[in-house]
């Protein structure tokens, strides 16, 4: 399992960057806070973790308890303490993030809002996956994956409007025939999901 999350390590930043333009709601409609959270993911990537720390207070100053500050603050915490392991505080406060960041996007059901709080629940269910098998925590990563089930065939009804969706909708098509192809134990289990189309999925 750890091996497709390894994979999807490096698109978590683009698919943040790339969600920001295309979106329509809050934060992500105001150029000024796009611009910002752009030079944040820079920074966050360019390992410039204090210059990325003052842009997430200006960002929280601006707009106090949205969801994708939540992923940002996650996202700063995953990297600058890389790598995060089950034993450090920092691994708390990641997991505090990620989990308040699904929490409010699970409960705001504005549909003006509900496009960018999916994709910003989804990121946060990406990162704890990642983090999950990066440190083989099994026990945590079946119910994130069950949970997340939803949320993913959700995207789905998105990825016409908002291309932005095309990254899950792609991972799903892809792993849903890849990984029971790669792994036969999980050809059982794979026929309980609609099928997926690994052409589809990397196109």
């Amino acid at each position: 399992m750890s091996g497709i999350f390894q994979n999807i390590r490096k698109y978590l930043f683009l698919l943040f960057v790339a969600a920001v333009p295309g979106l329509n709601a809050q934060i992500l409609s105001d150029t000024a806070a796009i611009k910002l959270l752009k030079e944040g993911v820079d920074d966050i990537y360019g390992f410039r973790f204090s210059e990325a720390r003052l842009i997430g207070r200006e960002l929280s100053r601006a707009y106090p308890g949205h969801p994708v500050l939540f992923l940002y603050e996650g996202m700063l915490t995953y990297w600058s303490n890389h790598p995060l392991t089950p034993s450090s505080k920092a691994s708390e406060v990641f997991e505090k993030d990620m989990t308040e960041c699904i929490r409010i996007a699970e409960r705001d059901q504005n549909p003006d809002n509900y496009a960018e709080y999916l994709l910003a629940n989804l990121g946060a269910r990406g990162m704890l996956l990642l983090y999950y098998a990066d440190n083989n925590l099994q026990s945590k990563i079946n119910p994130m994956v069950i949970s997340t089930y939803r949320y993913v065939r959700e995207s789905f009804n998105y990825s016409t409007v908002f291309p932005d969706f095309n990254f899950f909708t792609g991972l799903y098509n892809y792993y849903r025939e890849a990984y029971p192809e790669a792994h036969p134990i999980y050809k059982v289990l794979a026929f309980l999901f609609p099928k997926g189309d690994k052409v589809k999925g990397i196109a």
